[in-house]
């Protein structure tokens, strides 16, 4: 399980020849379970522990194991022990027909000619089977994120309500190895010269379609960017059309600025 969490479980990294499955065409009765069968049929990449490959197969092969421990589906499982606890009030892995037209459309950077495009297809949000990508499927909003890192921030508690405790959270942001910047679930920052609740200067993740979200622990704040954009490597297929021509799409100077004094130049390289 800390494996899949890590991204060091031995799958077929997202970016590389077969990554992505769950974006793959399936039959309407296409479960989680399916999904996992089709995964163990494939078989690993490399041994587990090899090498940092982002995987989000992990995440599925954790969402089952949730399923057969819970008895119930991953997105009930959820929503009963995640979103309804924290009070996480629009966060789903189902949403209605309302919330998918209400998602603003997908924009993608073409890396085969430098092109940003928008989806007009509903894509990942409208699937039409039973399955959903554990780790890429959820929908939420930016109260519900801040909320939850906001949990983060204070040490497990939620309007002192303790939802994880100290230990769980060190769990979560050990490296598997010092040079890595990955714990469990979570992107790290570099250790904290004080002792301020947590082992690192900052925790983060990225969304499936370049959601932002972090928790900083040295200047004691939480951050949530939505956005709908992400990197696609070869060329779009019908439905998506073009509508910035530039090569060089430019992020908003102010906001770049604000990133790169909390975080570092590092995060554009």
């Amino acid at each position: 399980m800390r494996e899949c969490l890590a991204h060091t479980a031995g799958f077929v990294a997202d970016e590389e020849p077969g990554g992505h499955p769950w974006l793959d065409s399936h039959p309407d009765t296409w479960t989680l379970a399916d999904q996992v069968a089709a995964v163990a049929k494939a078989g690993l990449a490399t041994a587990p522990g090899a090498r940092f490959a982002y995987s989000g197969t992990g995440y599925d092969v954790i969402g089952r194991v949730i399923e057969i421990a819970t008895g119930v589906s991953f997105d009930e499982a959820a929503r009963l022990h995640l979103f309804e606890p924290l009070g996480l009030a629009h966060a789903t892995y189902v949403p209605s027909a309302e919330v998918v037209v209400s998602i603003p459309p997908q924009h993608v950077l073409c890396e085969s000619d430098g092109r940003l495009r928008v989806v007009l297809a509903p894509y990942v949000f409208a699937p039409t089977g039973r399955y959903r990508s554990v780790g890429g499927g959820a929908v939420s909003t930016l109260d519900d994120l801040a909320r939850y890192w906001s949990m983060e921030l204070s040490g497990g508690t939620v309007e002192r309500e303790a939802f994880l405790s100290a230990a769980s959270l060190r769990v979560l942001r050990t490296r598997r190895a010092p040079a890595m910047r990955y714990g469990l679930g979570h992107s790290l920052g570099p250790p904290l010269s004080e002792n301020r609740g947590s082992d690192v200067a900052w925790v983060q993740q990225f969304g499936s379609t370049g959601t932002l979200a972090w928790a900083d622990f040295e200047h004691e704040l939480v951050g949530v960017f939505l956005m709908q954009g992400r990197r696609v490597r070869g060329r779009l297929k019908e439905g998506a059309t073009p509508v910035i021509e530039s090569s060089t799409p430019e992020f908003p100077a102010r906001l770049r600025e604000r990133i790169d004094a909390i975080f570092g130049t590092r995060r554009w390289k």
